[in-house]
């Protein structure tokens, strides 16, 4: 179905394991889940994560972002603050009221902290994937990432256009230069707020951080840098995988997120797995 907020038209998906609804159920737990930047939809939860967390009691709710998927582009801004405005609006949108458990994947994982501090009392849970909270040091290292898609001479920029449409991931990186090229992306990550260490001290929610062993994004140093200290901070590691979780270890994940919510959400119909 399609939720208009914030002026835009966004494509969600809420649903249960019966099927998908038009309103959570107020009797049962919710877990929202926020994709990637750039080349990325709730497909990639769709396929891994929506069947398995449905089958342990959860309502699901999978929705595309700003300019990604089958939410179009519009007149607007893709920063960190209206990407949280629009996940409220789909909330109240689908009468989900009670806290939610909050699912982030890379980008989508500081788009979920961003929701947690400045929505108080809507999160109970974050699940950060290869993911770390939008400090000063985030937003730099996202710029940084991004710069090379905007250089019209950067090597490994034109050598993934000339592999275009061959292989798979050619054109997962055609579609994220596109993606950078043709948006406001570099801007609004320029433009996106940022957190702190006080405010981080927000978060007292049980919160899980997984991440690939030989994942190159930093994202676990980040992580851990800000949230390590935390005693309701759980840390999992799956070795030799990179940054694709979903895609490359989307079973440790599953097992991951089932051991983590059934511990921390009473509400689960046990049977029902």
């Amino acid at each position: 179905m399609f939720i208009t907020t914030e002026g835009t038209r966004h494509h969600v998906i809420v649903a249960d394991v019966c099927g998908e609804r038009t309103r959570v159920d107020p009797s049962t737990p919710v877990v929202v889940m926020s994709h990637g930047a750039v080349a990325d939809s709730f497909a990639s939860f769709y396929f891994s994560l929506h069947r398995p967390l449905a089958q342990i009691g959860f309502t699901n709710i999978m929705y595309d972002r700003r300019a990604h998927g089958r939410t179009p582009d519009a007149p607007g801004t893709l920063s960190l603050q209206q990407a949280s405005a629009d996940l409220a609006g789909i909330l109240d949108s689908v009468g989900a009221s009670a806290p939610v458990h909050l699912i982030g994947n890379s980008y989508g994982a500081s788009v979920v902290v961003d929701f947690a501090v400045h929505y108080p009392n809507r999160a109970a849970s974050i699940v950060l994937m290869e993911g770390s909270p939008p400090t000063r040091e985030w937003r730099q290292y996202m710029l940084d990432s991004l710069v090379p898609a905007l250089d019209e001479f950067d090597a490994e920029r034109n050598r993934l256009l000339q592999i275009g449409n061959t292989t798979w991931y050619g054109r997962r990186a055609k579609a994220a230069i596109a993606m950078v090229d043709q948006t406001t992306l570099f801007r609004d990550t320029g433009a996106s707020r940022v957190v702190d260490a006080g405010m981080l001290t927000q978060l007292t929610m049980p919160i899980l951080g997984i991440y690939g062993g030989a994942s190159q994004a930093g994202a676990m140093e980040r992580a851990q840098h800000d949230l390590g200290h935390f005693s309701n901070f759980e840390l999992e590691v799956i070795p030799d995988v990179g940054h694709l979780l979903l895609f490359d270890a989307a079973a440790s994940v599953r097992r991951a997120l089932t051991s983590f919510y059934r511990r921390h959400e009473l509400r689960l119909d046990e049977h029902a797995s």
